[in-house]
């Protein structure tokens, strides 16, 4: 997790949404990117800065897993919904590679007429040079 983790916090995503802010920005930002809110006082916020400020185990990075661990109540409930809408637009787009795999291997068997229909493979090729000629 944590390769993940400083994975994104190299990357250029994580430079725009974070680049330049401040520590208390930072912390802010972070709790609005995974729980769509503000920390709920300002001395949550101040405990964060301090730590990232004067630790050189914590970063950002740290920060968000220990955030994202520690999510109860609604909190987790939010991050529960965004995985779940992670999982399904991943799988959305594992059902569409599924998809075109299988048009291009019946465009390989000669079984996609030209117009993208698909023919039943017991057809020759020839059916469907025929069918895309017309």
């Amino acid at each position: 997790m944590n390769q993940i983790i400083d994975a994104f916090a190299n990357s250029a995503e994580a430079q725009e949404r974070f680049g330049g802010l401040s520590s208390e920005d930072t912390i802010i930002r972070l709790y609005n990117q995974l729980f769509d809110r503000d920390p709920e006082s300002q001395e949550i916020i101040d405990s964060w800065v301090e730590q990232l400020e004067n630790n050189p185990d914590v970063t950002a990075q740290s920060i968000a897993l220990e955030l994202l661990k520690g999510a109860q109540n609604q909190d987790a409930q939010v991050v529960a919904n965004r995985i779940e809408a992670a999982n399904a637009f991943t799988q959305y787009l594992k059902d569409l590679e599924t998809t075109h795999q299988s048009n291009e291997n019946a465009a390989k068997a000669g079984g996609l007429a030209g117009d993208g229909e698909i023919v039943p493979h017991h057809y020759s090729g020839g059916y469907a040079a025929q069918q895309a000629a017309n």
